[in-house]
């Protein structure tokens, strides 16, 4: 989590002075000698950085990532930097505040605004400036300060905190879990230069200014562009519990400017078909987080997103976003730095468009520029699936194409291929492994509010196969609480297929108490079950608990998953057949997840069968229906053949075993002590839970299951 520094207001009535040549970002550290930025250790330099000391390396990295920004935008006036390293920034082994940005101070100037400044609204002083054409706060005292961003980062990471260290390298090649100093510097510059609305994301309130003894509220230039998509209301016209409200309400806080609109193309989540970028607002309030960031639902990534996401130098958006408050002078005849065409307006489809770029099938000549189609030239139409794209009425256009290889956006199939014009693939999508860890309530927050008798029952449908399979289970239980965390598991190096990765999509898991006896044919009927680990057979299958896809954060309030490519999971305790064969003695996995890398474990017995379920209406795969809230559950169509789980106890390996596939190598090896014991389970308190379920706050307290994905066939299921 990152949160905005905001210190304000100076009010200010100046002299227009003529405006000088491109400037610069300036840095001044603040640091006292020997820390922070002047750190004097050795270092081994990296990519593009050639520092050889700490501090030097630092300092170097941020003023990269400055001269991006001064690329990307235009102002007259130099901008001017305050910066440093503390360590009263949060830091622990799993979560840390990695920056804290923001502008310096805020300008207003209600009486005689200079050209370009509304009387009504606050600016981040750098931006104030840029609009006015010269330094709004040229000296101490004139406003309450005499800089334009404040930016601190966390110095813990390379010293005595556990969390993993910063990488200096200007590559966004960060080794191993090492944090990218260059991305974390892009974004906390991007809040100091405007990237924050200083409205109260907790009470909705508006930047109050005293105006002649009398406290006034302000707009900022970002605010004027956050809309509430279930009223339609812009937050200037909205009371400040309308603005509260929009600040809670997932999914439904849009950024709706045109530069945003016009750059977000290529966004495949989080985009509305109008164009409408989703902001983040967590149905709990985020301090410093909430309103003045991207969604994190965003995909691709978002280097403004609230929290960490990775090596990400791409600031295609957040500029977008700069030129919609005022910092590009877009639209005015002149062509300035990142302009190719400028036609005097900011309309999408005349030739030039709302960012000052020419538009496809169309060439613009002359200042200010007059644009015309371009008919005839060879274009790309943006359709994978068309063949000869050729402009013509400044449209391009194509042939439907049959043949080629595609991308259908869809990461549950491959072998994509174009067929008369439309890109397709087949179904590869295959569980991932997940390791379940033993949870509880964190001590102070909400407990689970049971459902049950008193609120209405679960129902749940489960088959083993198919729709058409006989031997299934349809009953009523009672949810109870919460008792174990699947994370996905990387195991024995065989990756993860959830795009995310490791911070892919969880599985929390319920006890559940049915309301009926348990199914005298479920209990007698042979349940064959087949994994990497071998086949195994399994009776007396007993309901005992409910997986939901889950989204999860460690540091933050996190919205539930909107459409998972994961099913609800009906989880049964089995016994093995007196003929089953059993797991081999000395069976170990290397498992790598959120929490552990490269941790051995023993696998003993079989625990629980999970096999995928409807909820409540919840149908399985991702292409049912949405889900609804109590209403009777409904029958499914096949699953994919890989499509349930079977969970093995799991625990911390003290001994080094060779192994040969899911088994040992020889049967009975002792194995070698791992010296130095391994350590236990770090708990990892207070992590942020959601799901259809609702919120909660977890603590994690040991690794309890391994679930390999398997395939269950039974006499019945077909």
């Amino acid at each position: 989590m990152r949160t905005i520094a905001i210190r304000m207001f100076a009010i200010a009535v100046l002299a227009l002075a003529a405006p000088t040549a491109h400037a610069a970002v300036n840095i001044t550290v603040i640091d006292d000698p020997g820390e922070g930025f002047n750190d004097p250790t050795l270092v081994v330099p990296r990519p593009g950085n050639p520092a050889t000391t700490r501090g030097a390396q630092r300092l170097n990295a941020l003023q990269a990532a400055a001269d991006q920004w001064d690329a990307a935008l235009d102002s007259p006036v130099d901008i001017e930097v305050h910066a440093s390293f503390d360590e009263d920034l949060p830091c622990s082994s799993t979560s840390a505040t990695l920056g804290v940005g923001g502008s310096a101070t805020g300008f207003v100037s209600p009486f005689s605004p200079p050209p370009g400044i509304e009387p009504d609204v606050i600016y981040p002083v750098a931006l104030a400036s840029k609009i006015v054409g010269t330094d709004v706060c040229p000296v101490a005292g004139s406003c309450s300060v005499n800089h334009d961003i404040n930016i601190r980062f966390n110095s813990l990471l390379d010293t005595t905190c556990a969390f993993p260290d910063w990488y200096y390298g200007l590559d966004a090649m960060p080794p191993g879990s090492t944090r990218d100093f260059y991305a974390v510097a892009l974004h906390e510059l991007a809040h100091g230069l405007g990237f924050q609305t200083f409205v109260s994301a907790s009470s909705g309130a508006k930047a109050m200014v005293t105006i002649m003894g009398t406290p006034t509220p302000f707009d900022d230039p970002y605010s004027l562009h956050l809309e509430d998509h279930t009223t339609g209301l812009f937050f200037p016209a909205m009371t400040n519990a309308e603005r509260a409200a929009a600040a809670r309400s997932t999914g439904n806080l849009h950024w709706v400017g045109p530069g945003v609109t016009a750059a977000s193309t290529f966004l495949t989540a989080g985009r509305t078909p109008a164009g409408h970028v989703e902001m983040f607002a967590p149905a709990t309030v985020a301090s410093g987080s909430s309103l003045s960031h991207f969604s994190n639902s965003l995909l691709p990534n978002d280097v403004m997103e609230p929290a960490y996401v990775g090596p990400n130098h791409d600031i295609t958006l957040a500029r977008a976003l700069f030129f919609d408050i005022g910092w590009n002078d877009c639209g005015d005849g002149v062509l300035d730095p990142g302009e190719v065409c400028d036609d005097d307006n900011l309309t999408n489809g005349d030739g030039c468009s709302a960012l000052c770029q020419v538009e496809a099938c169309y060439a613009c000549v002359g200042l200010p520029s007059v644009c015309m189609p371009d008919d005839g030239a060879a274009c790309d139409d943006g359709d994978q699936c068309t063949a000869g794209d050729i402009c013509g009425g400044g449209t391009c256009t194509g042939s439907p194409d049959t043949g080629s290889a595609c991308d259908d956006g869809d990461v549950c199939t491959g072998s994509d291929v174009c067929t008369a014009g439309v890109c397709g693939g087949t179904d590869i999508c295959t569980l991932d492994h997940f390791l379940t860890y033993k949870v509880k309530t964190s001590s102070g927050t909400p407990k689970f509010v049971a459902i049950g008798s008193a609120n209405g029952t679960v129902d749940l449908t489960s088959d083993f196969d198919s729709a058409t399979s006989t031997v299934h289970d349809t009953r009523g239980v009672t949810i109870t609480k919460p008792i174990a965390l699947g994370l996905p598991a990387d195991k024995n190096g065989e990756g993860i297929n959830d795009p995310l990765g490791v911070n892919g999509l969880h599985l929390e898991e319920y006890q559940v108490k049915s309301l009926v006896a348990p199914d005298p044919v479920l209990i007698t009927t042979v349940v064959t079950v087949q994994n990497q680990c071998g086949t195994v057979a399994l009776t007396n299958l007993r309901a005992a608990s409910l997986m939901v896809p889950t989204a999860k954060d460690l540091t933050m309030p996190v919205a539930p998953p909107g459409s998972p490519l994961l099913d609800h999971f009906a989880c049964y305790s089995a016994k093995l057949t007196t003929t089953s064969p059993q797991l081999a003695r000395g069976t170990q996995v290397t498992v790598t997840d959120q929490f552990m890398t490269n941790w051995r474990l023993d696998l003993k017995k079989v625990k629980k069968l999970c096999v995928p379920v409807d909820k409540q209406g919840t149908p399985l795969d991702k292409n049912g229906a949405p889900p609804a809230a109590f209403t009777p559950a409904t029958r499914h169509a096949p699953a994919p053949p890989i499509d349930s789980l079977l969970c093995y106890q799991a625990k911390r390996a003290t001994k080094t075993i060779a192994q040969n596939g899911c088994g040992p190598a020889t049967p009975d090896d002792p194995g070698v002590a791992i010296v130095p014991a391994p350590p236990k389970h770090t708990k990892v308190p207070g992590m942020h839970v959601n799901n259809q379920l609702g919120p909660l706050r977890l603590d994690s307290i040991k690794e309890n299951e391994l679930c390999i994905p398997s395939v269950v066939t039974c006499a019945g299921c077909m």
